[in-house]
């Protein structure tokens, strides 16, 4: 039985995407993006073969259209495990689950730090074609202050997205505040971090003052 998370072991930044001097994830840009999914919504073939060499043999596999994708996929990591498939099978197969497993570990990251995603559009498109339900894009909301009262606390936080940059101040209420930024590579991305956060407030206990 294959094991369904082996793409999870490797480092998936590894030699093939160097050599080829491709170094994009399928969401780099809406154009990609759209190639990936396109490509995710047919049976996506990988052809098996067996070759002798001397005296070892062993089962080999080739595929359409993953050269111009090149290191989208993580390279080494897809390709050791389609080898393994290949070996497994001995007939061709479908390579679209294991392009989807070699996905998840970067999909997971994304998800956790959007604001390394350069596109969210493209992302989405990618997320699309994955069978993945897309994120929400950032609802338009710059500013917003929570509070959290009870027994122990009285405090406050305050936060708002001022062009590309997050702005927070927070603290007990009547004392001296803190205040702490951040900048993001565009206002969207400094968005989606605050309504990130707010989540986490809302969570904590903190309401709308």
């Amino acid at each position: 039985m294959l094991e369904s998370n082996k793409c999870f072991k490797f480092n998936l930044y590894t030699s093939i995407g160097v050599i080829l001097g491709i170094w994009k994830l399928p969401w780099e840009n809406k154009k990609i993006a759209q190639k990936f999914a396109l490509r995710m919504k047919t049976p996506w073939i990988a052809k098996v073969f067996y070759e002798q060499e001397d005296d070892f043999g062993m089962y080999r596999w080739k595929a359409k259209d993953l050269a111009f994708m090149g290191g989208v996929y993580g390279a080494d990591d897809l390709w050791d495990y389609l080898s393994e498939v290949s070996e497994k099978k001995k007939k061709d197969f479908d390579i679209r689950k294991c392009v989807k497993e070699c996905l998840n570990y970067q999909i997971k990251h994304a998800l956790k730090n959007l604001e390394e995603v350069k596109d969210i559009d493209a992302f989405n498109i990618v997320m699309t074609g994955l069978g993945k339900k897309p994120i929400r894009k950032a609802p338009i909301v710059k500013a917003i202050k929570l509070i959290k009262t009870d027994n122990k606390s009285n405090k406050y936080w305050y936060a708002k997205v001022l062009k590309n940059k997050l702005l927070i101040e927070f603290g007990r209420v009547g004392a001296k505040a803190r205040g702490k930024s951040k900048d993001f590579s565009n206002n969207e991305k400094a968005i989606l971090e605050l309504n990130k956060l707010i989540n986490q407030k809302y969570k904590k206990g903190y309401l709308l003052n």
